[in-house]
């Protein structure tokens, strides 16, 4: 009997816990991301050399009748080296928001901005970290979760609606 009120729970409950679940996930990876790069625009920058990158699509920048143009880099896989403090560290990370811009020093030097206690974390595009992709999914799974706790949890607790 036991066995058959659980499976009939489980059935019952089962979309309502996964979403349970998704609401902590992205409540907890972007809270944890937000707190990471709150200070990003302030973080130090050290060069960094370009070791790899997606796509093949690679010119150096050169000089038109337009000027100077900037670097075209394909920014879907992305592998550069920096150092701080003697240690070498590798990092993929373009931007807080998964940007696709690189930002190139005047000389055209490529610069690494990193985490100031954590330099194993850095960044080449230093922006405001805006998570819409976790927020988004936090918002909208958080909205069923509250509706679960108004409607259901709430009246039961308060013993207005039984089992």
């Amino acid at each position: 009997m036991r066995k058959k009120n659980l499976k009939s729970w489980w059935k019952k409950y089962r979309l309502l816990i996964g979403i349970y679940l998704l609401f902590l996930l992205a409540t907890g990876k972007w809270s944890y991301e937000k707190w990471l790069y709150r200070d990003v625009l302030e973080w130090p920058s050290v060069p960094a050399k370009l070791l790899a990158h997606g796509g093949g699509k690679f010119a150096p920048s050169t000089v038109s009748r337009f000027g100077r143009s900037s670097p075209s880099i394909d920014t879907r896989y992305f592998l550069y080296e920096y150092e701080v403090d003697g240690k070498t560290f590798r990092g993929s990370r373009i931007g807080p928001n998964s940007d696709r811009t690189i930002a190139w020093s005047r000389n055209g030097v490529l610069l690494a901005y990193h985490h100031p206690s954590k330099p194993d974390v850095a960044v080449l595009s230093p922006s405001l970290y805006e998570g819409f992709g976790w927020g988004m999914t936090a918002f909208l799974s958080g909205i069923v979760v509250l509706a679960h706790w108004i409607f259901e949890v709430a009246p039961f607790l308060l013993g207005r609606r039984k089992e």
